[in-house]
């Protein structure tokens, strides 16, 4: 089978490519990073949302802290908003 990868960022995003290509499925990766919620069937949360929705998730599954922190700090947030400041000065999930 094939599947897809490479700019897929939403649902929508892999039903046109599948209808397209007649792939077997896609791949999701910065679309995941930028908004968890891409894979929920009933539409996108707003992403303050969806990060709160994922850091329970990270806090129920004990997600290594400093990996979470970093992906939020690398690939979502910029470091210098409020938000950022709060998460870089951050020592828990629950902070």
């Amino acid at each position: 089978p094939v599947v897809v990868n490479g700019d897929v960022r939403s649902l929508e995003d892999c039903k046109k490519v599948r209808e397209l290509s007649g792939c077997a499925g896609c791949m999701i990766a910065r679309g995941a990073l930028e908004n968890p919620s891409v894979f929920r069937r009933e539409g996108l949360l707003e992403p303050m949302d969806a990060y709160k929705a994922h850091i329970r998730k990270c806090i129920e599954y004990e997600d290594a802290f400093q990996v979470v922190k970093n992906v939020y700090l690398r690939y979502i947030l910029v470091p210098k908003t409020p938000l950022g400041v709060a998460v870089t000065a951050s020592k828990s999930l629950r902070d």
